[in-house]
């Protein structure tokens, strides 16, 4: 494990004085509406939509911030899709929570999760990547593995029956994505598979013609990534340069043109490559000199410049060079920075980017309270403006105001990791709950109008 990079900040209120510790993320991934990235710690922290539990906290409340995952520890990678999230940890397991009614957890059920669980019969996997209803893995001995949705063949097991647990499909698989309904894989670190959809001739070979197995794109040797977006595919050749067909209506094969291509087209100006992603309908890479560059739909300021004009060429982000990992959602991006922090740009609709808003960016926004704990918590005196009842309790808390003004309430484990985050919309009497999560000590921090924290409540939750 790496070291943890430790930064102590003081902050002294009239009632209480504690620590902030920040540690930095490692892995990030952004899914349709959410976004969920992997801390130095080896834990999880998620935000964003949690309409289905994509945010494995135990609620279904949205977050504009991060949240910590439940009971999650020990992870390595993560994965996002439409609304599920899957983690997989060192030990080679994989961890999936959120939507389930295709069976995308891998469970045996299509029972939806709202914290993780752990998916059946599966081991010694090295990656993992999400679709939109569906779910891949790769384990050590080179075999992909697939589950959930499988309506246009996306798990290329030759049938179209929904799978509740993970099914062995292809071998000799070095790289892979799973996009919106079809999948992509690379074979030894050479050539290019493709199956489910192919409406838009995302297969790249030539036809638009579907198959539930995989079928080789056209003249594609010695590829090391590739990526699957909603009616797009990219791949990265070992040489840096960028190849790309499938719908091209927004400009996202970045050829120069509008023109869907159902063969491989490349990438038009990039060279030196390490790192692709495909969104819906548009495109990132990240270069060897720690740039990022996008392309494609930019309706909702995917391409971070600062418009929401589309380009149908890469275009670099801002002028920062220090970039060490990039993910697409649909219409959000994400970008880690090799200090451990994230920016992310685009949609923000269910607060995706995690800057405490629900408002669209078209310039690059830094991540708030990413991978930090709150340490030495402590209850404050009391306060005659504030009532929490019953206290303990099974983990629905309510709350009464009196004399105070509260903005915001948080609520953070014993170890200082935060679990909830809600703001307060003229009521008197919220009501929390936080019942999915272990039994324990938690403290509640109550913030004003004016961004001071004004109280610390501890409380106990128990059966």
């Amino acid at each position: 494990m790496k070291k943890l990079k430790l930064l102590f900040v003081l902050f002294v209120t009239s009632h209480l004085v504690f620590l902030t510790m920040y540690s930095s993320a490692q892995k990030i991934a952004a899914g349709e509406n959410h976004s969920i990235a992997v801390c130095s710690d080896a834990t999880v922290m998620a935000w964003g939509n949690n309409s289905w539990g994509a945010l494995g906290n135990g609620t279904t409340d949205d977050s504009w911030i991060p949240l910590v995952v439940s009971s999650l520890t020990d992870v390595k990678a993560v994965a996002a899709g439409n609304l599920h999230s899957l983690a997989l940890k060192n030990d080679g397991t994989v961890w999936a929570w959120g939507l389930n009614y295709q069976g995308q957890l891998g469970d045996s059920t299509t029972t939806d999760r709202l914290t993780p669980v752990q998916t059946n019969d599966i081991a010694d996997i090295i990656a993992v990547d999400a679709g939109f209803y569906f779910s891949l893995a790769l384990k050590n001995d080179s075999t992909l593995w697939a589950w959930g949705a499988n309506g246009l063949g996306q798990l290329g097991d030759s049938t179209s029956t929904q799978r509740t647990e993970p099914r062995n499909m292809l071998y000799s698989v070095t790289a892979f994505s799973a996009g919106y309904s079809h999948s992509l894989a690379v074979l030894n670190g050479d050539s290019v598979l493709a199956w489910g959809d192919n409406t838009y001739g995302q297969f790249g070979n030539n036809t638009n013609t579907g198959s539930s197995v995989p079928l080789k794109a056209d003249d594609m040797v010695d590829c090391m990534a590739v990526s699957a977006g909603y009616a797009h595919s990219l791949a990265l050749k070992s040489d840096g340069t960028v190849w790309a067909w499938g719908h091209n209506l927004y400009g996202q094969l970045g050829d120069g043109t509008n023109t869907t291509s159902w063969v491989p087209v490349q990438t038009s100006g990039l060279t030196d490559v390490v790192a692709i992603q495909a969104g819906d309908f548009h495109s990132m890479a990240l270069k060897g000199d720690g740039t990022v560059w996008v392309w494609g739909l930019n309706s909702q300021g995917e391409l971070g410049d600062g418009t929401t004009d589309d380009a149908w060429t890469p275009q670099m982000v801002g002028i920062l060079s220090d970039f060490t990992d990039i993910s697409t959602g649909s219409h959000h991006n994400l970008s880690l920075r090799s200090n451990g922090s994230m920016l992310s740009w685009g949609d923000n609709i269910y607060g995706q980017l995690g800057d405490g808003s629900p408002t669209d960016r078209t310039l690059p926004v830094t991540v708030t309270g990413l991978c930090t704990l709150i340490t030495d918590l402590k209850q404050t005196a009391a306060s005659t403006g504030l009532l929490i009842f019953p206290n303990p309790s099974n983990g629905k808390f309510s709350i009464q105001f009196n004399d105070i003004r509260v903005n915001e309430i948080e609520v953070y484990n014993s170890l200082g990791a935060k679990i909830y985050y809600s703001t307060i919309v003229d009521s008197q009497f919220p009501q929390i709950d936080i019942s999915r999560q272990p039994n324990g000590i938690y403290y509640m921090r109550f913030v004003s109008d004016s961004d001071q924290i004004i109280q610390h409540e501890k409380i106990i939750k128990e059966q």
